[in-house]
């Protein structure tokens, strides 16, 4: 787990600035340091969410070139072994397309 990003911090310390500006007699004084927060906040680029097909394969970020091609190899014979048992070829025509012999 790394360490909180800036806009995390920012976050925490303006939701603390607005508390205790609430909870003060002369809650104006606390005014310029919340806007200056804000505006900092506004600031910060937002972090882009990956695509659920990115999340999905994180794993094989992890994998080094030979467990991959491993993986490649055990996913094509199970292709085939599914296309032979199949009881139409044509059934499954897509699964065809991604094995090189078809190409």
């Amino acid at each position: 787990m790394g360490k909180p990003s800036k806009r995390k911090y920012l976050q925490a310390f303006l939701e603390r600035t607005m508390q205790i500006q609430a909870n003060s007699n002369q809650p104006e004084t606390l005014e310029p340091l919340r806007l200056w927060v804000e505006s900092r906040l506004a600031a910060q680029p937002k972090k882009p969410q990956p695509e659920k097909s990115i999340q999905l394969d994180m794993d094989l970020k992890e994998l080094s070139a030979r467990q991959l091609r491993n993986e490649v190899l055990r996913l094509r014979t199970a292709l085939r072994e599914h296309l032979k048992s199949a009881k139409s070829s044509l059934e499954y025509p897509e699964l065809y397309k991604l094995l090189p012999e078809n190409q």
